[in-house]
């Protein structure tokens, strides 16, 4: 799977657990540990003309900017609109789910994850969706 995927997560467990996974399946991986950083990774990327990820995994809870408000500055921004979000996160209640379906988010995972879940759903979305 050649995919550039960009994780957002407090978690270093969470982030180096993914990064392991997605590397081995031949992605290409940057992570960040909070939601700021996670901006700042993208708003520099912009700035230097590098490629949007394909996939964003996100968690929305974090300290300081939240995976809900980082979710809603990408989805107001047109270069970061091909950039798929796959929210993954300990939220299983249906109404967090909607919020973030609502937001902008194209697919929801609970933690813990499947690991061919994850993949599955990091294909069809590095692919666009389809």
């Amino acid at each position: 799977m050649d995919a550039n995927i960009l994780i957002v997560d407090d978690s270093s467990v969470m982030v180096n657990t993914l990064n392991s996974i997605l590397v081995s399946q031949g992605c290409r991986v940057h992570a960040c540990i909070s939601g700021e950083a996670g901006w700042q990774h993208l708003v520099a990327g912009a700035q230097g003309d590098l490629p949007v990820p394909d996939v964003l995994l996100l968690d929305l809870n974090m300290p300081g900017l939240d995976g809900m408000t980082l979710l809603s500055r990408i989805r107001s921004r047109e270069r970061f609109a091909s950039m798929s979000v796959i929210v993954i996160t300990a939220e299983t209640d249906s109404h967090i789910r909607t919020a973030a379906l609502g937001a902008g988010a194209d697919d929801y995972l609970c933690k813990p994850v499947e690991v061919s879940e994850l993949l599955a759903r990091v294909k069809l979305w590095s692919n666009g969706g389809r």
